[in-house]
């Protein structure tokens, strides 16, 4: 189980769902990244916005699997996870 506590771990996941976002404003665009990720025990968001979360979502394609660490665990008051995209987030294709 995921725990924002918990920084050192790897998921194994299906990417089930991409999607790209542009958010203009007068000054600056800005662009946001989100992922669905599914396994076993279900779906949870994967989100970032940047550089280096841009480079992670164009690793990522829809119906393959990954293995993918270092993301930054949130978790609301109703118990439910987003995970996002950091500096450190590793990403690699997995056929297991």
């Amino acid at each position: 189980m995921l725990r924002p506590s918990v920084f050192k771990w790897t998921v194994r996941a299906k990417v089930s769902q991409k999607s790209q976002t542009v958010m203009k404003n007068k000054k600056v665009n800005k662009e946001r990244f989100d992922v669905c990720l599914c396994d076993e025990t279900g779906v949870v968001k994967l989100s970032g916005s940047g550089p280096r979360s841009r480079r992670i979502f164009e690793q990522l394609n829809e119906s393959k699997v990954y293995f993918i660490s270092n993301l930054h665990v949130i978790e609301d008051f109703n118990g439910s996870i987003e995970l996002r995209f950091m500096r450190s987030t590793r990403v690699s294709e997995t056929n297991l």
